[in-house]
């Protein structure tokens, strides 16, 4: 019996924190894509932009999951991380449709991806925060 309760509970655990799953998910791939170009000498070649990125990336999700925990709309928590994403793929598929080829794709939209991630997730937050505010 208690096992049943013991499942049940990091069940509901993990069903609360979902949202913040997502959000680790795409900021972990991010992080390990450019660890990845770095090692390759593809990237900035320093650890440094990385690290700092990295601590950021950890700042945007813990101060997602101290205020929007109790938030009824939490899918919009994590929509500023992958927005960029889905614009940069269908705008890929656009281009690359015009031009027949993906010669015009480079390392600085990874980059540029990356750094709108983390900007538009920003301002998601201080959005939900300005409009949730008691």
């Amino acid at each position: 019996m208690a096992k049943t309760q013991k499942r049940l509970l990091s069940l509901k655990t993990l069903h609360d924190f979902r949202y913040l799953a997502i959000l680790v998910l795409i900021f972990a791939a991010e992080m390990t894509i450019w660890a990845v170009l770095n090692q390759k000498g593809l990237g900035d070649q320093d650890f440094v932009g990385w690290r700092v990125w990295l601590l950021a990336s950890v700042v945007i999700t813990v101060f997602s999951g101290i205020h929007f925990y109790d938030l009824k709309a939490m899918e919009w928590v994590y929509a500023g991380a992958l927005a960029p994403w889905l614009i940069a793929a269908a705008s890929i598929i656009v281009f690359g449709f015009i031009q027949m080829n993906l010669h015009f794709l480079s390392i600085e939209w990874f980059f540029i991806c990356v750094l709108f991630s983390f900007t538009l997730q920003v301002i998601s937050i201080f959005i939900l925060l300005v409009i949730n505010k008691p």
